[in-house]
């Protein structure tokens, strides 16, 4: 087992709970409309974008723009698509709901290892609900797409991120998530290993190498030889 001190964690659904903070954030901007079915077509919409932001056939600003004036034409609602994202957005970074699991291990690896986070997520939101966090305190660095002009599963983004990290040497580098196309694919382009949080039993894909796979966060520790 290779020794690992440089871990560098996805955030929204590997250590944050983005589908409940998502929710949380629907339900405050459409209120007394807001519906199961509502939400569900908005997520079916908004996953759709990101996905395709991940593989570069949109941009950021395509996708604020388009993901709730498509809800409102799909649903025949009226209204302003930017007025309901900006509220979106605002609501949303003041979620900052983590998985059950995330505080626990994230303090036990803190005096083991270096902890960054890296996320795709939108720059205003994802800093205001990571600081507002109790996980905060325990990570060196935040680093986030927005600000790097590129993003997972890009090389160009883990370039970024290697530059930031005093002392960073891939070797001891261990890349955490829960996406196999933007986590995985991200530390497999910057030749990192991989640690494939996989809760959902999802199939690993024949081109995506993962080095690791664990079904909890807890998961981690023994992984690591920490706790032993």
């Amino acid at each position: 087992m290779k020794h690992y001190d440089i871990l560098l964690f996805d955030a929204d659904d590997t250590l944050f709970d983005f589908q409940q903070s998502e929710r949380e954030a629907f339900r405050a901007v459409f209120g007394e409309k807001d519906s199961d079915a509502l939400y569900q077509i908005y997520h079916r919409i908004n996953d759709g974008l990101w996905k395709q932001l991940e593989r570069g056939e949109i941009d950021r600003a395509g996708l604020q723009k388009r993901r709730f004036a498509d809800l409102l034409a799909e649903i025949g609602m009226e209204g302003d698509g930017d007025d309901y994202n900006a509220k979106y957005v605002e609501a949303l970074s003041n979620q900052s709901i983590l998985l059950p699991e995330s505080e626990e291990v994230v303090a036990a690896l803190a005096p083991h290892c270096r902890l960054f986070l890296l996320t795709n997520g939108i720059a205003y939101v994802q800093r205001k609900r990571f600081f507002a966090s109790s996980i905060a305190p325990y990570f060196e660095d935040l680093f986030i797409s927005e600000e790097a002009s590129s993003q997972k599963p890009e090389k160009a983004f883990y370039d970024y991120v290697e530059k930031r990290i005093p002392d960073f040497h891939k070797e001891r580098a261990l890349m955490i998530g829960d996406s196999l196309t933007s986590d995985m694919a991200g530390g497999q382009n910057a030749g990192i290993d991989t640690c494939f949080y996989n809760p959902r039993g999802t199939k690993v894909l024949d081109h995506i190498k993962v080095t690791y796979q664990i079904e909890t966060l807890r998961d981690l520790l023994p992984l690591l030889g920490i706790g032993k």
